[in-house]
């Protein structure tokens, strides 16, 4: 929630707190009036005051539901709001067409993974599964596409890349682990007329681009992909130092 959202809420609450006050005094100041009118025994003054407390009582009434109701239809409004925000943002990482994650997305995670290598030597694979175009016929291309939602786990990262070209990111695995599962894909019926690359990191590549040299992928993917690691690393130094780092170096 940032700072307008809760100025804006703030504001509502005091303003509903201010309109709880102003209907309280208003029946209070006709309730006195109407015990005015009965201790002077001014007949017409009682009823006066009797139709004045019942009309506003009234009028009090009303502006209080159309305010919750306000409330309730902002509520509404906001929760509708926060649930496109979010569909927008899973649609955004997801290939329309396959349902597996988009080819900016794979980017994002592979130099994200490798950050996190680095740091605390975790290890993970990456296997580049491809089909020739037209060496599949249709029902054999949808096994492939299902075969690559079915058969990792849910901490894997399967990317399409297009034309048959296909990502998998099998975070927390070694070189021995991605070889096993190589392997076991390779006997699957379903990816028949299918190769696999298989590269792992840290043991058998030092960064982005000889990992996907590693697995076999074609020169246009290596530069593509090598490009975004580069430009995102160009735009991570040009960042100011934060406070801590600056008055360390200091």
């Amino acid at each position: 929630m940032n700072e307008a959202t809760r100025v804006i809420e703030r504001l509502g609450r005091i303003r509903r707190e201010w309109q709880w006050r102003a209907a309280g005094l208003t029946v209070a100041a006709l309730a006195v009036s109407l015990i005015a009118a009965f201790a002077t025994r001014d007949v017409i003054s009682v009823w006066w005051a009797i139709a004045l407390i019942a009309a506003s009582g009234g009028s009090v009434a009303g502006l209080l539901y159309l305010t919750d109701r306000s409330d309730r239809e902002r509520a509404s409004r906001d929760d509708e709001l926060g649930s496109i925000r979010d569909q927008g943002k899973r649609l955004a990482i997801y290939d329309r067409g396959t349902g597996l994650y988009a080819y900016w997305y794979f980017n994002l995670r592979l130099q994200e993974e490798i950050t996190r290598s680095g740091r605390y030597g975790q290890p993970f694979a990456l296997l580049l599964v491809e089909a020739a175009r037209g060496r599949l016929d249709r029902d054999e291309e949808g096994r492939l596409f299902w075969s690559m939602v079915t058969l990792f786990r849910e901490s894997d990262l399967v990317a399409h890349l297009g034309n048959l070209r296909f990502v998998v990111l099998l975070l927390g695995t070694d070189a021995e682990g991605a070889q096993v599962v190589r392997k076991r894909l390779l006997k699957n019926r379903s990816l028949r007329g299918v190769s696999i690359g298989l590269a792992s990191y840290p043991e058998g590549a030092a960064n982005v681009r000889t990992l996907l040299v590693a697995a076999g992928a074609p020169a246009e993917l290596v530069d593509a992909v090598a490009g975004m690691a580069n430009a995102g690393e160009a735009g991570r130094a040009s960042e100011p130092p934060a406070a801590g780092e600056a008055k360390s170096a200091a």
